[in-house]
């Protein structure tokens, strides 16, 4: 009985090791792709890591908010439309007069003495302002004064101006008024006489 125990032993022992052997052989020949024990074995750890490559970590993003900066619209200034030139206006034409003061009339002739003051008083139709004349008194065919006279508004759309001769001996006293041209006023002349008696005659 014993020995048959044993022999029994012995025999499960090899069996043992027989096994023992083939998965060692099986091992280092690779995977089997008979279905056996061992290939089954050795695919199990790929379907274990399976689910933590389908897990994924999803790592949120900031999202930065955006400053609009509002724009201001500087409003223009319209510009005026320009002004059409001005038709230059053409020279006035003066008409002047011209009249004498503290003077005596003999025959229809204004006459005076020497030393005495005569008072020239000039007229000019229509005003212009600016304007001026040049006023020469000659005795005879000397010129005793020379004026250069404003022209001054005056009434009824008038200008004036007024000048004062005297003569020291008898004779012919003539009274010459000029205006030269100008942009506003044309050119005229005027004269106008007056004769000095000697006391004696």
């Amino acid at each position: 009985m014993r020995r048959h125990f044993a022999s029994c032993t012995a025999a499960f022992a090899a069996t043992i090791v027989s096994l023992a052997m083939f998965a060692g052989a099986a091992v280092a020949d690779g995977p089997s792709t008979d279905g056996s024990l061992t290939s089954a074995a050795s695919t199990a750890p790929s379907a274990v890591s399976a689910p933590s490559a389908a897990t994924s970590t999803t790592t949120p993003t900031a999202t930065t908010p955006t400053t609009t900066t509002p724009t201001t619209t500087t409003p223009t200034t319209p510009t005026p439309p320009a002004k059409p030139p001005k038709t230059p206006t053409a020279p006035a034409r003066a008409t002047p007069k011209l009249y004498l003061a503290d003077t005596f009339t003999v025959s229809k002739n204004e006459v005076t003495v020497p030393g005495r003051v005569v008072e020239v008083r000039g007229f000019v139709r229509p005003f212009v302002a600016g304007q001026k004349v040049k006023v020469q008194s000659f005795l005879g065919h000397k010129l005793i004064k020379t004026d250069v006279l404003r022209i001054k508004p005056a009434k009824g759309n008038a200008g004036a101006f007024t000048e004062k001769v005297k003569a020291a001996s008898a004779g012919l006293v003539r009274v010459k008024v000029t205006h030269k041209r100008t942009a506003q006023m044309l050119g005229f002349q005027s004269e106008r006489a007056f004769a000095v008696l000697s006391p004696q005659a």
